[in-house]
């Protein structure tokens, strides 16, 4: 069972990797910190 905030930092951390993967030309699977 999750919790709000649990939801709310997932979709935090999806934001964060998508912004990563947008900034980076050759995107890729993993991106780099």
């Amino acid at each position: 069972m999750t919790t709000r905030q649990d939801t709310e930092q997932a979709l935090r951390h999806d934001l964060l990797i998508d912004r990563a993967l947008d900034s980076e030309p050759g995107g890729g699977d993993e991106p780099t910190a």
